[in-house]
């Protein structure tokens, strides 16, 4: 049987290699095809080093190693610039307890149904990676959904240069409880869609920085619900450039539980149209004393008049800020005059006048 291993073909044909090539014989981590030219999962020992591997063949990484604890210390594609297939890394190191780095340095972009989702989720040993060349993850279906999942050794996520992440369930639980992580770069990200960011950071416990600022897009229901729930030591949020929440339940319990939460920038908001928009958003924020809506105007509502729904429970003490000539239009509504639900809320129509 014909040695079947990684190769750099753009056409699916694989190219034979030496079995040193990779400092350890493919075949203990590809595998060789059945009678059917199905290749198993890879179930081999050691680190590999995959050098020279500019592009992989339709399914060649689509789990392939998942669930194998035998794959230890770091793994490393350092010449590997695109994925021309429909899976793109769809669970391929799931469940690698055993793998501590993993290196993609040159990787621009992901295409596929699937694209990053779960790709690294229940790596307990993960500490670091380098996807510093990522520009676009355009999945059809999962996108980035629950890629690190379950990484509770990984402290640092610097994905700076990522654009765009499309697919049903966009960024969903993409760092879902990293209770180690303490810091994400996404200040690039301009674009996510349908699920976006839902329970993005959910149970990350020690994150601190969080850098979405440049997020404009994002769409459909429930887009940033329970995002940053339980991140208790979260001090400041900077969501200045979303400029739309038009989704029901948009950022449902956005920040629930926030208790350090001091800071929250939701300057470019113009357009709140989605029914209970900012339901719950900033329930138990202990911390918060101050919420600003400087970009809202007559206009921004549509035929809605409970996007607020209970916004501040559990917070005592906050000013909210609006346009003065927002007072007319929504000053009577049952959430503004009870405070958003919190407790000796002061609303106030302090700022400059809009549209």
């Amino acid at each position: 049987m014909a040695r079947l291993v990684i190769g750099t073909s753009l056409t699916g044909v694989p190219t034979i290699l030496p079995p040193d090539k990779y400092g350890i014989s493919l075949e203990a981590w590809i595998g060789t095809p059945d009678a059917q030219g199905v290749v198993p999962a890879a179930r081999g020992q050691g680190t590999p080093n995959f050098v020279g591997v500019t592009s992989v063949p339709e399914y060649w990484l689509y789990c392939r190693f998942e669930n194998n604890t035998n794959l230890t210390g770091p793994v490393n594609f350092p010449d590997l610039v695109t994925l021309s297939n429909s899976y793109g890394l769809y669970c391929a190191f799931k469940g690698c307890t055993g793998l501590t780095e993993a290196n993609f340095p040159n990787l621009t972009s992901i295409p596929g149904r699937d694209s990053l989702a779960n790709t690294f989720a229940n790596c307990t040993n993960l500490v670091s990676f380098d996807l510093s060349n990522l520009v676009s993850v355009t999945g059809t279906y999962d996108g980035c959904q629950s890629t690190f999942a379950h990484c509770t050794s990984l402290v640092e996520a610097d994905l700076g240069s990522l654009t765009t992440i499309t697919g049903q369930y966009g960024c969903n639980s993409m760092f879902y409880d990293c209770p180690a992580l303490t810091t994400v770069n996404l200040g690039s990200l301009t674009t996510t869609d349908f699920d976006a960011c839902a329970y993005m950071f959910k149970g990350c416990n020690h994150l601190t920085s969080v850098d979405l600022h440049s997020l404009t897009t994002i769409s459909a229901t429930q887009v940033l619900m329970q995002t940053f729930s339980g991140c208790t030591r979260l001090t400041s949020l900077d969501l200045s450039s979303i400029t739309t929440l038009s989704g029901t339940n948009s950022c449902l319990e956005m920040c629930l539980g926030c208790s350090r939460l001091a800071s929250v920038d939701l300057s470019g908001l113009s357009t709140l149209t989605g029914s209970a928009a900012l339901a719950n958003a900033f329930q138990n924020c202990s911390s918060l004393t101050t919420l600003s809506f400087p970009a809202l105007t007559s206009t921004s509502f549509g035929s809605r008049t409970n996007q607020f729904n209970k916004m501040l429970k559990g917070v005592t003490g906050c000013t909210v800020h609006f346009p003065s000539n927002l007072q007319s239009i929504i000053g009577a509504w049952s959430d503004i005059t009870n405070g958003f639900d919190g407790t000796n809320t002061s609303v106030l129509f302090d700022l400059t006048a809009t549209q």
